[in-house]
């Protein structure tokens, strides 16, 4: 049984509880796979795909640690592979599809929402 506040912040806007849990929990954190000329990038990033862009702003998230510790976490697993480098603050560059899509793995395993 709910409380009639929320019951009633639902009734006027239905979007309630999808918003809320994005105010809590912030964006969902995603690991994308791309084929630039002879490498395969790896791009971490926060993924508002499905936030309307006309609500974004509201959601602005910068100062957010999720995405920082996940890329923390990233750079110290993959300072050590080889055929791997770092292009950016939150790109990495595998020579071998298999080793990206690897990490994609890892990540995903590590960092389950």
């Amino acid at each position: 049984m709910r409380d009639p506040l929320t019951s009633m912040l639902e009734a006027l806007e239905p979007s309630y509880f999808k918003w809320k849990d994005m105010l809590d929990n912030g964006p969902k954190i995603s690991a994308t796979l791309d084929k630039r000329r002879v490498r395969w990038w790896v791009n971490i990033y926060e993924d508002w795909e499905n936030t309307p862009s006309d609500l974004q702003y509201q959601y602005y998230t910068a100062s957010d640690s999720k995405l920082t510790e996940r890329i923390d976490w990233a750079e110290e697993q993959l300072k050590t592979w080889k055929l791997v480098s770092r292009q950016s603050y939150r790109h990495w560059a595998f020579m071998r599809r298999s080793d990206a899509e690897k990490f994609i793995t890892l990540f995903n395993l590590r960092w389950t929402e």
